[in-house]
């Protein structure tokens, strides 16, 4: 893939989400985020690989809770202009590997 820093970055973020979500006795449930990562883990080369399994393992709990606690106040902020404008359209600029959408959608459904 020839992973760029931005590109790298990103991958963090979601690292972030999928570390969140696997950690019991945490609220943030993000399953598209998990599917993202191992679909971007099978298309990558062994080196890039070897460095996104290292930084899963290096992103503490702490950390990732604390991405996890951005992406909720984000989220909740998109719910409630969602819930305030039902026939609204919401683009999401630059998001790279964002998984937003899904949890929206969700949220979106239980209404």
């Amino acid at each position: 893939m020839d992973l760029s820093d931005v590109s790298r970055t990103a991958i963090l973020t979601l690292l972030g989400h999928v570390v969140a979500s696997e950690k019991e006795n945490i609220d943030f449930n993000d399953p598209m985020a998990a599917l993202c990562l191992e679909r971007l883990v099978a298309i990558a080369s062994a080196d890039e690989k070897k460095w996104i399994i290292r930084q899963k393992r290096m992103l503490n709990t702490l950390d990732a809770r604390a991405m996890a606690r951005r992406v909720e106040t984000f989220d909740t902020i998109a719910n409630l202009f969602i819930s305030n404008h039902p026939k609204c359209t919401v683009i999401n600029l630059g998001c790279g590997f964002d998984t937003r959408f899904w949890r929206i959608i969700t949220y979106v459904d239980k209404r």
